[in-house]
């Protein structure tokens, strides 16, 4: 197949099929049988526009054989206006070589921004400033700051694997790359999460157990023990407390945002403290243990809601005098039970590569997070070098 330019003009000449300015050959068809089948479509700006150095002839020969003469219009405007924002993320997240875990949070937060812009939207409109107003659009809805971080990083890395993609390609094909901007990287709204979290002291921990109705007592000691997260917490199997040695945390059912593993690597066994965890859990287990999920909501007997589980933490918060949410570095939240046992082992100068083993993480998470809380005592280390 074999098709040329003879006319850099984007007005179609009254006969197409006798003025020469386009020849295309396909096999045993006729000239004419091909024009015909372009014709149909009137779109021959799009084609002298692709002509100019968004694509090759040659590209367009391999286009127009792999689509056909009917569907080839969509295929090379695309190329010129690159391809909608719903089109690429989909094909993000079905190409993109990510953990069951990221892959599943990735998907949330990209439907997030494919309802604020709209799918239809082509993927190169997308601006810094689009990007700004809905950064601050999610700040006015209370939306915390470590969401909306992964909310940008989600967008980020698809917007880069795109450009990366397409930069490959328009190599292959002597063409000027598609994407020339990265808006992402661009916004001046760039939500950066907290890298120091709030986590209980020892006596603000033995307040809320004190304060906290006594079926709640095992799944706040859990929370904190466990060091799990609040997803984790609230849709633990019966299967996986694993009494007297460790609590189980693997993946099963459906994978959604919330209540599952964050990642492949944050599978594992979590071992359970013998003394101030041990007791409740076996209390637990005995008499108000779920069928669904170990930990019921006692008020209807089934298994927590998130919004129900956030809820009864800001109740009993409030109901122990201290403050929840984000509205200050001494909120509480439900993930703020997760930090604490971390916290007290990194205060105890324990090596950060435990803390990330227990935690399930990766050590350079870990260190963000906990190093500050490391003892200072390098001047006393380095002195008793010999």
């Amino acid at each position: 197949m074999t098709l040329e330019f003879r006319h850099r003009s984007k007005r179609v000449p009254r006969d197409l099929f006798s003025s020469g300015e386009v020849r295309i050959r396909v096999g045993n068809k006729t000239q004419r049988d091909c024009l015909k089948s372009l014709t149909k479509i009137d779109h021959w700006d799009t084609l002298y526009a692709i002509k100019r150095g968004y694509r090759t002839v040659d590209g367009i020969v391999a286009l127009i054989k792999t689509h056909g003469f009917d569907h080839y219009q969509d295929a090379l405007r695309q190329l010129v206006t690159g391809p909608t924002l719903g089109a690429a993320v989909e094909e993000y997240l079905e190409h993109k070589p990510l953990g069951d875990g990221t892959r599943v949070v990735y998907r949330h937060h990209l439907r997030r921004l494919l309802k604020l812009v709209g799918p239809l939207t082509p993927l190169l409109d997308l601006g810094s400033d689009q990007i700004n107003m809905h950064v601050a659009a999610m700040e006015r809805r209370g939306l915390a700051a470590g969401t909306r971080h992964k909310w940008m990083v989600a967008g980020s890395s698809m917007w880069t694997w795109h450009m990366q993609r397409d930069l490959a390609a328009a190599r292959r094909e002597k063409r000027r790359p598609l994407f020339g901007h990265h808006p992402f990287r661009e916004a001046e709204a760039v939500p950066t999460p907290p890298t120091r979290h709030r986590f209980l002291s020892w006596e603000e921990y033995l307040h809320l157990l004190d304060v906290v109705d006594e079926p709640l007592r095992a799944i706040y000691a859990t929370g904190v023990w466990a060091a799990l997260r609040p997803g984790e917490l609230i849709s633990l199997p019966p299967e996986h407390v694993l009494l007297p040695r460790v609590i189980r945390i693997a993946p099963f059912g459906t994978w959604t945002p919330k209540g599952w593993p964050k990642h492949t690597g944050s599978v594992g066994d979590v071992p359970i403290h013998r003394r101030h965890l041990l007791p409740l859990l076996e209390e637990y287990a005995a008499t108000k243990a779920g069928s669904e999920t170990f930990f019921v909501n006692p008020r209807t007997g089934n298994r927590w809601r998130y919004r129900a589980w956030l809820g009864q933490v800001e109740r009993d918060v409030t109901k122990a005098g201290l403050e929840f949410g984000r509205g200050g570095p001494r909120g509480i939240l439900p993930h703020t039970l997760r930090h604490t046992v971390p916290s007290w082992m990194a205060q105890g100068d324990v090596q950060l590569m435990k803390i990330a083993q227990f935690l399930r993480d990766t050590v350079r998470t870990t260190e963000r997070h906990y190093a500050h809380l490391l003892p200072s005592d390098l001047d006393e280390t380095i002195q008793g070098m010999r």
